[in-house]
């Protein structure tokens, strides 16, 4: 088996002010079996460009492996983002997606948890994930004492339809996604944030019109 060394690796995009990767050196036993986990724009797709020659960097990049990008197809691109990824049954989205979720947090990070009993065993044991990684928790749920509520740092109560003696009462969920409206609003208030949001619904679109 070979190998891929990749020696004081430098690129970033034209219109971005921060590089995605800095000095970077590794070397990769093309033998071992890797998954490459992070959030969206860390450079998980980047770097296979950057391994396929689709991409003008600084740096070495030395291998004799022979590399494939076997992009996932989305059908309809207009679909929520984890629809997508249930489609067809492509990607299982199980514990195991909660638990690499809550498991790229770090200090400083705000989890938000979402779970309207407080009692989803899953949801639970991947918010603990998160805590032991020194990330903030935010428990948006509909009961005050429940183990979610007791794990999280704050905790947004909305209101249940089970405590409402009414059959017309509105939806829990509804309850929730309202909460979340407010909750992004103030948090788009900050010019950082916002920024944040529209390149990566520039990223989004750009991706949709290839």
């Amino acid at each position: 088996m070979g190998t891929i060394q990749i020696q004081n690796l430098n690129f970033h995009y034209p219109d971005m002010a921060t590089a995605i990767f800095k000095n970077t050196t590794l070397k990769l036993d093309a033998s071992w079996k890797l998954g490459l986990i992070g959030r969206n724009g860390r450079g998980k797709t980047t770097l296979l460009r950057l391994l396929l020659g689709q991409l003008t960097y600084d740096g070495q990049i030395i291998t004799d492996q022979v590399f494939t990008y076997f992009p996932q197809k989305v059908i309809d691109t207009s679909l929520p983002f984890m629809t997508i990824l249930q489609t067809d049954g492509q990607i299982d989205l199980g514990e195991e997606w909660l638990y690499i979720t809550s498991g790229i947090m770090k200090k400083g990070d705000l989890v938000l948890v979402l779970s309207n009993s407080g009692n989803t065993r899953e949801v639970n044991e991947a918010a603990k994930v998160a805590q032991k990684n020194n990330a903030k928790l935010v428990a948006l749920t509909g009961f005050s004492k429940s183990p979610l509520a007791e794990l999280c740092d704050l905790s947004i109560i909305v209101k249940n339809s089970n405590f409402v003696d009414n059959s017309r009462f509105v939806n829990s969920q509804f309850a929730m996604t309202y909460a979340l409206d407010i909750i992004t609003t103030m948090l788009l208030e900050n010019d950082n944030y916002r920024v944040k949001m529209d390149q990566t619904i520039e990223m989004i679109m750009n991706n949709k019109l290839k």
